[in-house]
């Protein structure tokens, strides 16, 4: 990875951070010589979602020069709250399933290497979470421009950009 950046650097390819993890991100920081960019990453502070970047990552990309593209797309604007998030780890861990099991694909009732007699189960207890722990609300232009204020914010204009992903 650090032979990569050295090269991106040299031939002037920008270094995109918006898929790496956060340790992956600030180490790319220590070694690049040139701005980087988070191409389609929202604030982890309004919606905390693994690509979303939170203050320090912000903080750091600002005093890297760099630029962060808010994405527009719902499932970065908009996150499943705490207590639904808790709910569905619960869920895995009370039914033993691992993380490549999909919930959708269970929800959908497409094959996910599971019994169909456990995904019955797991199914009556996703409803129940859904009926205690709704689902957000579709993002809307307010809960974009939401992330686009809190970044200028937060590292000034200069360093935040619109992406696109218009969820479709």
């Amino acid at each position: 990875g650090k032979q990569v950046i050295a090269e991106m650097n040299r031939v002037g390819i920008m270094v995109d951070i918006s898929h790496p993890s956060k340790e992956s991100m600030m180490q790319s920081l220590q070694i690049t010589k040139a701005p980087i960019i988070a191409s389609h990453s929202a604030v982890r502070a309004l919606a905390d979602a693994s690509r979303n970047l939170d203050d320090e990552q912000l903080l750091a990309l600002k005093a890297n020069n760099g630029v962060a593209q808010i994405v527009a797309f719902n499932t970065y604007l908009k996150t499943d709250s705490a207590e639904r998030r808790a709910a569905f780890a619960a869920l895995r861990t009370e039914f033993k399933l691992g993380e490549t099991v999909s919930l959708v694909g269970i929800r959908r009732g497409a094959p996910v290497g599971i019994s169909e007699e456990l995904r019955e189960q797991v199914l009556k207890r996703l409803l129940e979470i859904d009926a205690k722990h709704p689902a957000p609300s579709r993002a809307t232009v307010k809960d974009f421009v939401d992330h686009i204020d809190y970044a200028v914010k937060k590292i000034g204009i200069d360093h935040v950009g619109i992406s696109s992903d218009f969820d479709g």
